[in-house]
Order: C-alpha cells, then structure tokens, then sequence
C-alpha cells in the first residue's frame, strides 16, 4: 500500500510540474504573440487595411472568401486523370 501511495503521490508532483510548465509556455506563446501583433501593426500595409473603413474591409474579406471557393472548386472539378 505505501507503495501505491508513493507512486500516486510521484504522478500528482508529475501532473503538476507539467501543469506549471504548461502555463509558463501559455503565459511564453501569448507574449510572443502580443508582440508580434504590435510589430505588425506598425507595418503601413496593415496600417492601410486597419484605417479602411469597415464596409470596405467586408468586401475584401469576401473577395478572399470567394478566392478560396473557386480555388476549391477548380481543385474539385480537374480530374485526376484522363479517361
């Protein structure tokens, strides 16, 4: 039994060790991200987007929806292989 006990007791300071560490790497990617956020807002292209005004931002957000879809429909209707 005390075996048992000093096993769990070892997988609980395991399990909370990579509890810590985990956080820490949370805590490392979100400065690291926050930073990187800020850098690129700096960047007058990013700039320029930022400052367009919302409707604007719409219809390139949809131009690039519709990109895709027809990218995955040129992708969906080549053949693989002729028959």
């Amino acid at each position: 039994m005390a075996m048992v006990e000093s096993l769990l007791q070892l997988l609980l300071s395991f399990y909370t060790t990579q509890v810590h560490r985990v956080e820490e790497l949370r805590s490392l990617l979100m400065a690291q991200l926050t930073s990187g956020i800020q850098a690129l807002k700096v960047v007058p292209p990013v700039q320029q987007i930022l400052a367009l005004p919302t409707q604007v931002r719409t219809i390139m957000n949809d131009l690039l929806e519709l990109g895709q879809i027809l990218i995955q429909l040129l992708i969906n209707t080549t053949p693989l292989y002729d028959l």
